[in-house]
């Protein structure tokens, strides 16, 4: 018996291709929802530590050749923990999913696509950025889409889609994407629903058999079919809201900061403290996704962009790139600052006042 199991384990080493016999099975990785785009590049940059030598950069992957499935299955190499954004093909920016993929040679992750309320079993094609550092650069082998749903394993995915939490913004009330299932918008679906029974009950007005209800009955039941679905939407959005309002609230008595904000209290202050002092001429920033607030909070210091930098020398700079206390200039896009550190914040953004005219 010995024997003959070692000769079977043997034809199995000779028949078998390599490949088979060392596989393994790929690292499941839940994908995250953020509460917003900005939160989750502000982790990223937080995670990654970008320098002026060393900036961070995103890959764009987009593929519409791909099979349609509910798993993106990637290969890829990395020496630092690889930040991804991924969703299915044509997807709204607030479906965007994030997962941070671990630092390895061979890499191999496989990633549930149902948690984007975009996601639909029936259409092709991803988008995917990959996050890294210039010079340490992470590389993508092979995008995989998969599917390891059964008939009822989609039908829950579909059913969950609506109870993700919406996602907020720093403009929230313009740019509030509301839920969705399947990739159709919750109001629609619900603005269906109601036409659908309305429909119903007006077919059975107008048949006005002696079995039927009277009709102040069915408009009744039309006017709350009407009042329960506006009730429904409403009531799905408001532990939303309360619980994003607390979270917010929680973390500004705890650590002065809020959401994905971040330090910009706190930086807004800062200026405000050095233009008392006698600083004076426009603020660069070199950090555009904190770039609204900190209008309306630096009001009226003007805040510009690298691009909009002309032969003034700016009075501050704020930047989110890791300061190196032994250097005395850093890069902003194509303008080397020289300066003096003035302060740090938690996020890592840095205040820095001008020490010497501007390059």
């Amino acid at each position: 018996m010995k024997r003959f199991s070692f000769l079977f384990a043997a034809m199995l080493c000779v028949l078998l291709p390599g490949e088979f016999l060392h596989a393994e099975e790929p690292l499941f990785l839940d994908a995250e929802h953020a509460y917003s785009n900005e939160e989750a590049q502000v982790e990223f940059a937080r995670l990654l530590r970008p320098t002026p030598e060393h900036d961070i950069f995103f890959t764009p992957i987009d593929s519409d050749k791909l099979n349609a499935g509910s798993h993106l299955h990637i290969f890829y190499t990395s020496q630092n923990p690889l930040p991804i954004e991924f969703g299915p093909q044509g997807a709204i920016p607030a479906d965007t999913l994030t997962a941070i993929l671990p630092a390895s040679e061979h890499g191999d992750v496989l990633l549930p696509l149902t948690a984007s309320p975009s996601w639909n079993n029936g259409v092709r094609g991803i988008f995917l950025k990959a996050y890294g550092k210039k010079g340490e650069e992470p590389h993508v082998q092979k995008l995989r889409v998969e599917d390891h749903l059964s008939f009822l394993g989609r039908f829950v995915a579909y059913l969950r889609q609506p109870f993700y939490a919406e996602r907020f913004t720093f403009s929230t009330m313009s740019e509030l994407a509301g839920y969705r299932m399947g990739g159709i918008s919750l109001s629609v679906l619900v603005g269906m629903w109601m036409i659908l029974v309305i429909g119903v009950l007006i077919i059975i007005v107008l048949l006005r058999t002696k079995h039927m209800p009277p009709q102040h009955q069915v408009f009744r039941m039309a006017l709350i079919t009407c009042l329960c679905a506006f009730f429904f939407i409403e009531a799905r959005f408001l532990p939303d809201l309360t619980g994003y309002a607390m979270r917010l609230q929680r973390e500004w008595w705890e650590t002065g900061r809020l959401g994905h904000a971040g330090d910009v209290y706190a930086i807004a202050d800062a200026v405000h403290e050095e233009a008392a002092k006698g600083a004076t001429g426009p603020v660069l920033l070199c950090k555009p996704l904190t770039a609204t607030p900190l209008r309306y909070l630096l009001y009226p210091i003007p805040l510009i962009s690298p691009e909009e930098l002309t032969n003034a020398s700016p009075a501050l700079v704020i930047t989110d790139r890791v300061w190196d206390r032994s250097m005395q200039s850093f890069q902003c896009g194509k303008f080397r600052f020289d300066g003096t550190l003035l302060r740090m914040f938690p996020d890592g953004e840095a205040l820095i006042g001008p020490s010497t005219s501007a390059s």
